[in-house]
């Protein structure tokens, strides 16, 4: 597809890495989107790495040089209990060329709708829904692009630290490197209770907190007996210009509140000797953990983003999984 016969819009092809890189670590003209500065070891961690794949469509100009990128990582997911595909949008790139230093701002929609005809909707190698985060301060940025009304507003849970300590029987909580069958075990159960959820085994919970560069992670179960119960992933990071431990990954079953008292104590008194001043998770207002957070102590403010999301299922719509979807800090680190 070519534009003026100087641009190009095409999905990607091994070795654009370089030409992608270039464009995502240059300083983003005013008024366009800006893009966290990757290093190739942290890109190939996200799009070559990732178990699902990744979806990326470019905009270059005749001498090569990417001038648009409209990007996803696709995920596994369930939907009403069935396989199918998601993906998290992010690295959304339109930056003035070095040769030429012209802006051609139309070029981002382009690409993002080549982005949409080649992936979007049902079947093989088509994702069935789209989603994202963008700033509460300019929420309209890259959305028309994606065609990607307002899905939600994002919520912090936060509970400072020293806490009361929580109380908790019988169950053990072992710190781990990998991941295995206990994890997914968990997951299959967290499943059976959702209509729309990314699948969280172990092959997706390694590759995103045991194999990521750069970003170390703590990682624990929790058992009663021989049985899993539940998982629970932290790393230390910031909240409001505080140190902060937060909780990027959350997955206990109904029914297992010994299981998240553990997993919590454990968080919080880690947290605690590492310095840390609080923990912080992100919560939709439509799942059950919601009010079990508070009860646990955690009070609720908005967060600095917002959900934005595109469905292209021919039965669930934006509302369904504005409603539905179980959303971590763990998506907006992707971002």
């Amino acid at each position: 597809m070519a534009l003026r016969e100087t641009i190009t819009i095409r999905p990607f092809e091994a070795g654009d890495e370089t030409a992608i890189l270039a464009a995502l670590n240059r300083p983003a003209p005013r008024g366009a989107i800006a893009t966290p500065v990757r290093d190739v070891e942290e890109w190939r961690w996200l799009y070559e790495r990732n178990p699902a794949g990744a979806r990326i469509m470019l905009g270059f100009d005749e001498g090569g040089e990417v001038l648009a990128q409209c990007a996803g990582l696709s995920l596994r997911a369930r939907l009403e209990g069935r396989p199918t595909t998601f993906c998290i949008a992010l690295d959304g790139l339109n930056v003035r060329s070095e040769r030429t230093g012209h802006l051609r701002r139309g070029l981002f929609t382009a690409t993002c709708e080549a982005f949409r005809e080649a992936w979007a909707g049902e079947g093989e190698g088509r994702y069935a829904f789209l989603y994202g985060a963008v700033s509460s301060t300019n929420p309209r940025l890259g959305r028309a692009p994606l065609s990607t009304p307002f899905l939600r507003e994002g919520f912090a849970h936060v509970l400072e630290l020293p806490c009361t300590p929580i109380s908790h029987a019988d169950v053990a909580v072992r710190e781990v490197e990998r991941f295995d069958g206990d994890a997914a075990e968990v997951f299959e159960r967290v499943a059976l209770d959702a209509r729309a959820v990314l699948v969280r085994d172990a092959s997706f919970l390694n590759w995103r907190y045991v194999e990521r560069p750069g970003k170390p992670y703590r990682r624990a179960l929790a058992y009663a007996g021989t049985r899993p119960i539940g998982v629970a992933v932290w790393r230390a990071a910031e909240y409001e210009g505080r140190p902060a431990a937060w909780l990027c990954e959350w997955m206990v079953p109904g029914g297992e509140p010994a299981g998240a008292r553990a997993l919590l104590a454990w968080v919080t008194e880690c947290a605690r000797a590492s310095g840390l001043e609080c923990v912080v998770l992100e919560c939709s207002p439509f799942a059950r953990d919601w009010s079990e957070f508070q009860a646990l102590g955690f009070r609720v403010r908005r967060a600095r983003h917002h959900w934005i999301g595109a469905a292209h299922s021919s039965v669930h719509d934006a509302r369904f999984f504005a409603r539905h979807l179980q959303i971590s800090l763990g998506d907006l680190e992707f971002t």
